[in-house]
């Protein structure tokens, strides 16, 4: 279940890595409500995180396997289960502070329109 979850989060990974973005539907699907058009450097960087969980599973995993025995792999899927959330969490608090940081933008946008608007009134 959890080599699905990692290889999903790799082909996504790759993708945003190589195009730059992530379609709109995609993204909604990953983030839900915080989804937003992230920038391509932003969302390189998740594509980066999506890929690692993948490439640094197989190596603990060869790691593991060489120092110790069969007996403790339960300490690899609880390794790895805990890694793919802390990249899922990661993910989704950098799409959120973009959105955040968007939505602020655009009201202070609004809000000079506003002004500017007003000004125009009063000169009138």
């Amino acid at each position: 279940m959890i080599l699905i979850f990692e290889v999903l989060l790799f082909i996504i990974g790759l993708w945003a890595l190589i195009a730059g973005k992530l379609p709109l539907k995609l993204n909604k699907i990953l983030f839900g409500k915080h989804a937003t058009e992230l920038s391509s450097n932003k969302t390189r960087l998740i594509g980066l995180l999506f890929i690692s969980p993948f490439i640094l599973a197989f190596f603990v995993g060869l790691i593991f396997g060489i120092f110790f025995d069969q007996d403790n792999l339960i300490f690899l899927s609880v390794f790895e289960f805990l890694y793919l959330l802390f990249i899922v969490f990661v993910a989704a608090f950098i799409v959120k502070k973009e959105k955040q940081k968007k939505d602020a933008a655009s009201e202070t946008i609004e809000l000079e329109a506003q002004d500017t608007l007003s000004s125009l009134e009063d000169q009138d």
